[in-house]
């Protein structure tokens, strides 16, 4: 049996998993994104089972832990109010637990284990910094790997800047990029949900 099948069931020790539910969802109406139904479950259910599956321990970024108590996982709020989706990975990254956090967003249903352990171990070969794919020749920033030494420069960040996107911080800390092509196997793996429309569209994909 060769490594990468004899390791393919063993958790990737050293790595958090925390995916990120957080926001306004205004483009969902208002209506929590994360626990609407897909498929026959709460959408968050599948990328936080594929995280389980991979790493020792998965959490919950957000700030209303009741709603997710039924998921059995460790919510965690965000430390610097209302900053977006950096402010959900510099609350991942303060939160300890491992030389690095894999962020994976709450709206990408088909999210592929075997791609979310290749990253993480990509990262713990190189260690530091952030490893970001790259799929159809778009950055995936919210589905990849960044080291917990990250949290004290994103907090930096977040305070000092008006432009909080995710690809603008990514400019000022050491990042390594995997490209993994456009195929239509990685493009279903990185599709996510912003609007009502989208449910029904990704399930038929």
């Amino acid at each position: 049996m060769s490594p990468a099948v004899s390791d393919a069931g063993r958790p990737v020790n050293g790595v958090t998993g925390a995916v990120l539910s957080g926001g306004r969802n205004a483009r969902m109406g208002g209506r929590n994104k994360a626990l609407l139904p897909f498929l026959g479950a709460p959408l968050i259910a599948r990328p936080l089972g594929v995280l389980r599956g991979v790493f020792p321990e998965t959490v919950i970024i957000s700030n209303e832990p009741a709603a997710y108590a039924s998921f059995g996982a460790r919510v965690i709020p965000d430390v610097i109010k209302d900053k977006g989706p950096l402010g959900g990975l510099h609350a991942a990254l303060s939160a300890g637990g491992g030389r690095a956090v894999f962020a994976a967003a709450c709206d990408m249903p088909f999210l592929d284990g075997a791609l979310v352990r290749r990253l993480a171990r990509d990262w713990l070969s190189a260690g530091g910094g952030a490893i970001v794919p790259k799929a159809g020749g778009l950055l995936e920033p919210l589905c990849a790997v960044y080291g917990t030494e990250l949290a004290g420069a994103l907090g930096g960040f977040l305070l000092k800047n008006r432009d909080l996107s995710v690809r603008a911080f990514l400019r000022t800390v050491p990042v390594r990029v995997i490209d993994l092509g456009g195929g239509a196997q990685v493009r279903r793996a990185f599709g996510n949900l912003n609007f009502p429309e989208d449910f029904e569209g990704l399930a038929r994909r």
